[in-house]
């Protein structure tokens, strides 16, 4: 991780299984920092991966079960991320899948025929018994109007004192539902895996300043493409 000066976190104890994204605690050494990363060297279906040459089939349109809640944003040190409350859930077939936060990347962690987006959006949920299901939105930067969800969120990055606000995370997906699906992980240790990841195709758009906002937090926060190791990618949806 590349994080701007100005932007620290607080002092803190010393972690023990402290890890990065450069250097001696960044990607190619999260497995050997301690015992509970080891699933990020030895695991074989780890995130992200490159999403090219899928299998073309039906697959069960995406429901997001959104509403407006309070924005609880949050500093992690690696990242900018949204608490969320109850009642937003992610549907798919007969599978019910409770949102718990989302969080935010650059470049983009997943590539899409080999080519990187400006940023990847994660919305992470868990149904009752603990299982993992990742939504993933690719964003877009261009000159031109701001994200006006974005900028909600970017106004109360710590340690904004802005009001606060509320925020439907449904105006941060695309129209277009259409998915890829894979089986995943995590891409932050400890990197474990059992989660359904559903990537969508089409991209938000946001503007070149909110994205250079961005990066005066974190300039890179993205794990490196890993093996598929004979992995079903699916592309469908509607």
């Amino acid at each position: 991780m590349t994080r701007s000066p100005g932007h620290d976190a607080p002092a803190a104890a010393p972690d023990p299984c402290e890890w990065s994204y450069e250097g001696p605690t960044g990607p190619r050494h999260w497995g050997e920092l301690c015992p509970e990363y080891c699933v990020c060297k030895s695991g074989e279906a780890q995130s992200p991966i490159d999403l090219s040459r899928p299998e073309m089939r039906t697959l069960p349109t995406l429901e997001f079960s959104y509403r407006e809640t309070p924005l609880e944003v949050v500093d992690t040190g690696h990242g900018i991320r949204v608490n969320v409350g109850e009642g937003n859930c992610l549907i798919f077939g007969s599978e019910r899948y409770s949102l718990v936060q989302y969080h935010f990347h650059t470049p983009s962690e997943h590539r899409l025929e080999g080519d990187l987006f400006d940023m990847e959006i994660h919305f992470v949920h868990e149904n009752e018994v603990g299982e993992g299901a990742v939504a993933g939105v690719f964003v877009k930067a261009r000159s031109g109007q701001r994200h006006p969800a974005i900028q909600e969120i970017w106004d109360r990055v710590p340690p904004s004192v802005r009001p606060p606000a509320s925020l439907n995370p449904a105006h941060l997906l695309p129209i277009d539902r259409r998915y890829f699906r894979y089986a995943g992980s995590l891409t932050t240790p400890p990197c474990s895996e059992g989660f359904r990841w559903h990537v969508l195709r089409a991209p938000i758009e946001i503007s070149e300043e909110q994205l250079a906002e961005f990066h005066g937090w974190y300039t890179m926060n993205a794990r490196p493409i890993q093996p598929l190791h004979g992995r079903r990618l699916l592309f469908g949806g509607n």
